[in-house]
C-alpha cells in the first residue's frame, strides 16, 4: 500500500486520476528505457499535455472548494446546494479521468514489451521509496490526526450526552467510508493490480478502475452531506462552530 492517509479534500476531488493509470516516475523512465528518438518524444509529448491539463483541473477544482467550505461551516446551506456542487466537480473528474485512460492507452502503445519491463520495475521502486518515506513520516505521528481531532471535539463540545452519541455515531460512519476509499485507491497507486502493470490493459478495464473510485467517491460525499445535516440536528449554537470547524479542516 502506497504512502498514508490520504487527504478528503484530495481523494474526493484532487488527485487519483493520472497517478493511479500512469506507472510512477514514467516520465524518467521514458527517457532512460524508450529507444526510439521519435515514439520517446510521442511518450513526452503526451505526459506534458496531461500535466496541463492537471494543472488546470487543479485551479479551478481549489476554488471551487471555498463555496464547499462555506456551505459546510454554515447552518443555511441547502441539500440542493451540495448536490449542484458534487454535480458539476464530478462532471468535471470524469472528463479528465476519461482524459487520462485515454493517454495511458496511447501511451502503453507506443512502448514495446522489452522497455515495458524496466518501466516497471522503476515504478515498483519509486512506489517502495514513497512508503519508507511515509513509514518515517509516521513514526514521528499520527497520519489521522486531522480525523482523530474530530472526534475529541465532538467529546469535548457537546454537552448532551444523547446528543454526543448521535454526532459520534454519524462522524463513524463518514469515517468509515472515508477509510475504505483511502485504502481502496492507496490499492490501486501500490500498482498491485494487473490491470495498471499490464501493457496491453483495455480501456474497459481501465473504466472498471475508474467507475470503483466513482462509488466510492459519491459514498463517501453522501456521508459528508449527511454529517452536516446530522450535526444541525444534534448541535446548539455554540457547539457547531468548533465542531464544523474541526470538520472543515479535513478539506483543506
Amino acid at each position: 500500500m502506497i504512502i498514508g492517509t490520504i487527504t478528503l479534500i484530495t481523494l474526493l476531488f484532487f488527485g487519483s486520476f493520472q497517478d493511479t493509470f500512469l506507472i510512477p516516475g514514467l516520465e524518467k523512465s521514458i527517457k532512460e528505457y524508450v529507444l526510439n528518438d521519435e515514439r520517446k518524444s510521442d511518450i513526452l509529448a503526451e505526459l506534458k499535455m496531461a500535466e496541463k491539463e492537471i494543472d488546470q483541473f487543479q485551479k479551478i477544482a481549489k476554488k471551487d472548494m471555498r463555496s464547499l467550505q462555506e456551505y459546510n461551516l454554515g447552518q443555511d446551506a441547502i441539500l440542493e446546494q451540495f448536490q449542484a456542487f458534487y454535480k458539476k466537480r464530478s462532471a468535471a473528474r470524469q472528463n479528465i479521468t476519461t482524459l487520462a485512460i485515454e493517454r495511458r492507452l496511447r501511451i502503453q502503445d507506443l512502448i514495446t514489451d522489452d522497455e515495458w519491463a524496466p518501466i516497471l520495475l522503476n515504478g515498483e521502486e519509486q512506489v517502495k521509496e514513497l512508503n519508507e518515506k511515509h513509514l518515517k513520516k509516521e513514526a514521528k505521528g499520527n497520519a489521522d490526526d486531522v480525523m482523530e481531532n474530530i472526534r475529541i471535539t465532538i467529546g469535548d463540545v457537546v454537552e448532551n450526552t444523547v446528543n454526543r452519541d448521535e454526532a459520534m455515531s454519524a462522524f463513524e460512519e463518514f469515517r468509515t467510508v472515508y477509510q475504505e476509499m483511502d485504502r481502496t485507491i492507496k490499492e490501486q497507486r501500490s500498482m498491485r493490480s494487473d490491470i495498471i502493470r499490464n501493457r496491453t490493459s483495455s480501456k474497459d478495464e481501465f473504466q472498471t478502475i475508474a467507475h470503483e473510485q466513482i462509488e466510492l467517491r459519491k459514498r463517501a460525499y453522501d456521508e459528508l452531506v449527511k454529517f452536516h445535516f446530522k450535526m444541525l440536528q444534534v448541535l446548539n449554537e455554540n457547539e457547531w462552530l468548533p465542531v464544523m470547524k474541526s470538520f472543515n479542516r479535513i478539506l483543506g
